[in-house]
Formats: structure tokens, C-alpha cells, sequence
């Protein structure tokens, strides 16, 4: 029980970042320190256990059509 609640204890603090990034972006917020606390922030899922598995073929059509673009805006 109590890893259930630390759990959901780090997702608040997750979505509670998340909404004062967004607050600061939203604001007005210009010049390299609000990407680059959107840029830590983005990474930090990566560091968080999770399962995994492979994707449905929709959702894998969704995350093609993000790798073109991303790929395309590069060049």
C-alpha cells in the first residue's frame, strides 16, 4: 500500500511541474530558460520505471508520423 501511494505521490508531483512549466511558457515566458526547463522536464519520464509494450499498430502509426516530422524539421 504504501508504494501504491509513493506512486501516486511522485505522479502529482509530476503533473503539478507540468502545469507550472506550462503556467510559465503560457505567460509570456520567452527566452532560453523556459525551454530549457521544458527540455529537463521532458527527459525526466525517461528516468521513471515503468512497463512497457510494444505498441498497437495505431498507436505506432501516431509515433511514425512524430519521428517524420521531427526528422523533417531537422533538415
Amino acid at each position: 500500500m504504501l508504494e501504491l501511494l509513493w506512486e501516486i505521490h511522485r505522479l502529482r508531483s509530476t503533473i503539478t511541474r507540468a502545469q507550472q512549466i506550462r503556467s510559465l511558457l503560457g505567460s509570456g515566458g520567452s527566452g532560453v530558460m523556459p525551454s530549457t526547463v521544458w527540455s529537463c522536464f521532458e527527459r525526466e519520464p525517461d528516468n521513471e520505471p515503468c512497463l512497457t509494450d510494444k505498441p498497437t499498430p495505431r498507436q505506432q502509426v501516431v509515433i511514425d508520423r512524430i519521428v517524420s516530422r521531427r526528422g523533417a524539421s531537422k533538415e
